[in-house]
């Protein structure tokens, strides 16, 4: 899940370009969004959340980085990748780009 803060300049943009990319964006190295929500808090602010398929693996993120848990504290640090791993992922998400401008190109 993606929750946008909304308090940042430009972050309702983002949120209705994202979902408009990758509503009709196919590829294998793409996470595919389930569902797009936008409301209003219990404090009456705005909230909008993309909630994504499931990752069982990780994201990248955590993969590169580590991982933080809900506490805001580290779950550990990044795990250990070969180089031949770090071409593989550096490869995959130029092939993502790629496709996903060609997908904005052609909306």
């Amino acid at each position: 899940m993606k929750v946008m803060n909304l308090q940042q300049e430009g972050a309702s943009k983002s949120f209705l370009t994202e979902c408009k990319t990758l509503r009709n964006a196919r590829h294998r190295n793409l996470v595919k969004i389930r569902s797009a929500y936008s409301s209003i808090d219990f404090q009456g602010n705005p909230f909008k959340a993309l909630i994504y398929e499931f990752m069982p693996n990780g994201s990248l993120e955590q993969w590169l980085h580590g991982s933080i848990g809900a506490n805001g504290l580290s779950n550990g640090g990044p795990k250990i990748l070969n180089l031949l791993q770090i071409l593989n992922i550096a490869i995959d998400v130029a092939s993502a780009l790629i496709a996903s401008i060609i997908t904005v190109m052609c909306l």
